[in-house]
């Protein structure tokens, strides 16, 4: 009888040793887990917070159709950001009407010296081959992203159909 309980004892620790390890590895994984999906929150709540609109009135964009050299035609349109963090203008793809012009160029608007929030850039599109006329209706998308804002970088983009104005 003296020999039953001392190995339900034995038993007894071996299970509370098991039991204790697998506990001790479901935590950490638990903690793996809590910092995984607090970082993507964290990550979603700041990409809710970076946005870029269209600025301007889309029926009255600047168009210059007879250019002097080099020969290239050019439209003028304003970006806003309008969202809570810095901008890039130096990471971005713009497509007019689903083709990238062969050379852009941003200008801060006012005395911003970046793209902060609630600062406006004018975005100057240049290509040879444009070939639009006064009036025409043309699709701009704007894609960029912000600095980097809580380790990660966000995607911010914008599209418009605006009508061109021969200045």
């Amino acid at each position: 009888m003296a020999d039953g309980g001392a190995s339900s004892f034995i038993m007894l620790i071996t299970a509370l040793l098991v039991s204790g390890g697998a506990s001790s590895l479901l935590i950490n994984e638990w903690s793996d887990a809590v910092q995984v999906t607090t970082k993507a929150d964290r990550k979603a709540m700041i990409s809710g917070e970076i946005s870029v609109t269209f600025a301007g009135d889309p029926a009255m964009v600047s168009y210059d159709d007879n250019p002097t050299a080099p020969a290239f035609e050019s439209m003028t349109f304003y970006l806003l950001n309008d969202g809570l963090h810095e901008l890039s203008t130096t990471n971005y793809q713009l497509l007019i009407d689903g083709i990238a012009p062969s050379g852009v160029s941003f200008a801060f608007v006012a005395s911003a010296t970046a793209w902060g929030p609630g600062d406006m850039v004018e975005v100057t599109a240049d290509d040879t081959s444009f070939g639009y006329s006064d009036g025409d209706d043309v699709r701009i998308f704007f894609t960029g992203s912000s600095v980097k804002v809580g380790g990660f970088i966000h995607s911010v983009t914008t599209n418009e159909e605006v009508r061109l104005h021969v200045v």
